[in-house]
């Protein structure tokens, strides 16, 4: 039998809206026992959980995989599939001028 694997955990700096300070968060990625893998962000002062990055609407897997990227009329269009669901999703992003 396995031993359950440990989450994995990176520092990072962020702003917490709850405790209103810039604190060290945890960042730990951590799999549910049906496959879901998410990444969640605890605040050091208030341990106040937040969810990052994309996630599949369906499943909430946060493991994507992009199936074909395209470039048009200033923006990046995006399909992504999950990787647990195989459910399809279509991202676009825009650049914006920046000052400088």
């Amino acid at each position: 039998m396995s031993t359950p694997k440990k989450p994995r955990v990176q520092g990072k700096g962020a702003y917490c809206a709850e405790c209103r300070g810039h604190r060290l968060h945890a960042v730990c990625c951590t799999r549910s026992p049906s496959g879901v893998v998410t990444r969640n962000m605890t605040c050091g002062g208030c341990e106040t959980v937040t969810r990052i990055g994309l996630c599949c609407p369906k499943c909430g897997d946060c493991r994507l995989r992009v199936d074909w990227t395209r470039h048009r009329a200033g923006s990046t269009v995006r399909r992504k599939s999950c990787l647990n669901c195989g459910h399809r999703m279509r991202t676009r992003e825009t650049f914006e001028a920046g000052n400088g």
